[in-house]
């Protein structure tokens, strides 16, 4: 009797989703936990809190999926390398677009009232994030070849778990190391650090926001601050980021057969990533809801777009050697994510300081807008092509075989020819 040889990979990953499902499940307890506290206290935050329930409740239920198969190629399971077809027909696109409208309508209206806000909301947040990712990514991949089952679910779970969490780690210690720079920048220019303290005690006695930018503005307008925040959240982030979001397709790399495969696994790594990613700031309500959400849909293209473009980049590399076309493929992602959050970086700054009226940079806001709805528009017709570029070229149907022609009939009077006569 032969006993089953154990999957390493697949029961690696198999720990690494479970414990991830734990995690979110506990997050979820706690935060609905502290949202019973906040209901019977009537607090406004009750409405924010059940949105991050729903959040980490819908990021459980997904890690399970890729837990569930790699249990499943443990056991052997043959089911989990049939291949995954992602065909994606025109109703469900129209399914899809119904769905964002609705969530967006009904959200809306039950953003800001008690207590209908923290029951129904958290179902449309979930809604208006989850939705428009998945359309976006299944008219990027439709009709691309995308894989087994258990690669494409684990390469999703890796951008919903690994990813983010080396992230985060990473960008963290950029951080601290940009932090420890200013503070010893703060200590240099005398009478600088005093003077920071005195505006840090000042805002904590101010309650009008108005009166805090105001009182910031000088250091808000001022070139070095703006060049920090641009030099981190523009260039170092994204430099970060399209190299270990597509994580699963670095890992899986050698067993991904060809580079449009790579864009596949790569888009779907770059849609878990914006997921979690939205999933994580849908933590408001009121007002700010239906603004931040829609920012979020934008934020999700940009993500699929440029990681699908890397994982199609890192294949290439890897299966084609085709080490130029790797390099240009991640300077095009970082290219497109730095230039979305430089337009963030000025909006931000722009809106803030719209409040002053002198500051140029409050003119700012509609032109970096616009460059970012004109670059959303770009990537989205960028995804539609690459798509039509990638599709394997259609096998033509064989020629019919033609009828034999019949035979001639023989002549019912021939003619014999006499001989030649020879000289």
């Amino acid at each position: 009797m032969q006993t089953q040889k154990t999957h390493v990979g697949a029961l690696f990953l198999l720990i690494v989703f479970v414990v991830a499902a734990l995690i979110y499940l506990c997050l979820a307890a706690v935060t609905g936990f502290s949202a019973l506290i906040s209901f019977f206290d009537h607090s406004t935050a009750v409405a924010s809190k059940a949105n991050i329930v729903g959040a980490f409740g819908l990021e459980f239920l997904l890690v399970l999926i890729p837990a569930y198969l790699n249990l499943r190629k443990n056991m052997g399971g043959q089911d989990v390398d049939h291949p995954v077809r992602i065909p994606f027909a025109p109703w469900q696109i129209g399914a899809g677009v119904t769905v964002i409208v609705a969530a967006f309508g009904l959200g809306y209206l039950v953003s800001d009232k008690q207590p209908f806000d923290a029951m129904f909301l958290p179902i449309f947040t979930v809604l208006a994030v989850l939705t428009p990712i998945m359309l976006l990514f299944g008219l990027a991949v439709r009709r691309l070849e995308a894989g087994t089952s258990w690669r494409f679910w684990s390469v999703f779970g890796l951008g919903m778990t690994i990813g983010p969490l080396i992230l985060i780690v990473t960008e963290l210690l950029v951080g601290v190391v940009m932090l420890v720079g200013v503070v010893a920048y703060v200590m240099l220019i005398p009478g600088l650090a005093d003077e920071l303290m005195r505006v840090s005690a000042q805002l904590r006695v101010l309650s009008d926001p108005t009166e805090a930018v105001m009182l910031l503005e000088p250091y808000l307008s001022n070139p070095k601050v703006l060049a920090l925040a641009i030099g981190y959240i523009a260039v170092l982030v994204p430099l970060m980021e399209e190299v270990i979001k597509p994580i699963g397709v670095w890992i899986f790399a050698r067993q991904i057969r060809t580079p449009a495969e790579g864009f596949v696994l790569g888009a779907l790594s770059g849609a878990a990533y914006g997921l979690v990613e939205s999933l994580g700031v849908a933590n408001v309500s009121g007002a700010d809801w239906v603004t931040l959400i829609a920012a979020r849909m934008g934020t999700g293209l940009l993500h699929i777009g440029t990681s699908g473009l890397m994982g199609w980049g890192i294949v290439s590399m890897v299966q084609e050697r085709r080490y130029l076309r790797g390099l240009l493929a991640y300077l095009g992602a970082v290219s497109m994510h730095g230039v979305w959050n430089g337009m963030t970086i000025l909006f931000g700054f722009s809106t803030a300081l719209s409040v002053t009226e002198t500051n140029r940079l409050s003119n700012l806001a509609i032109p970096a807008l616009g460059a970012m709805t004109v670059l959303a528009i770009g990537m989205f017709f960028l995804l539609l092509h690459a798509n039509r570029r990638l599709r394997p070229a259609p096998i033509p149907a064989p020629a019919p075989a033609s009828e034999p022609l019949p035979a001639p009939e023989p002549d019912p009077n021939p003619v014999s020819e006499e001989p030649r006569a020879t000289e």
